[in-house]
């Protein structure tokens, strides 16, 4: 048994109050207790993030983590910690944008926030945000009709945004779960 395996299994049943009722952000979390071998009950809380539907800096897509798990915890005040998930884009130097994930694992002993890695966004998304649209009400144009393997896959994973919530969720969870 190595030492994640031992430090995971001694935790006990967890309840996690979830700042969001996507189906798709809560699948990514269950997906990331379950190759943890967390055991936790998810309480699902419609919370709003206090920022813009699509942040366009790093600080405030952190900043609509943070609110997403506070106000989470507030309304389920017997769960372990809160949870917010949030997914934003910022500007890169030379004009484009990068994406990426911030959730926040709160509670009232601690607060961790763990950022994804971050991907530079394609053209065609860039052109999208700069014209001030919602990027999810046009990712699907990206890859449709296309014959490109990789690009329908780049277009999958930006609209899907899987990898960047799993990334941050996993690196978050194991710092505060082991703290």
């Amino acid at each position: 048994m190595n030492t994640l395996t031992l430090c995971v299994s001694i935790l006990h049943f967890m309840i996690i109050a979830l700042g969001t009722t996507s189906k798709q952000k809560v699948g990514y979390v269950k997906k990331v207790l379950r190759r943890l071998g967390v055991s936790a009950e998810l309480k699902l809380v419609q919370t709003s993030s206090g920022v813009a539907e699509q942040p366009l800096t790093s600080t405030e897509t952190k900043r609509g983590a943070i609110n997403r798990a506070k106000r989470a915890l507030k309304l389920i005040p017997n769960a372990d910690f809160g949870l917010g998930v949030e997914v934003g884009y910022a500007s890169l130097t030379g004009g484009g944008y990068e994406m990426f994930c911030w959730v926040a694992l709160v509670n009232k002993q601690k607060q961790v926030l763990q950022q994804s890695y971050s991907f530079a966004l394609p053209d065609f998304h860039v052109a999208i945000l700069k014209s001030g649209r919602y990027l999810g009400d046009h990712v699907k144009k990206y890859h449709a009709g296309t014959k490109n393997v990789f690009k329908h896959r780049v277009g999958e994973i930006i609209r899907n945004r899987e990898p960047f919530i799993t990334n941050a969720l996993e690196n978050g969870l194991l710092s505060f779960l082991n703290s």
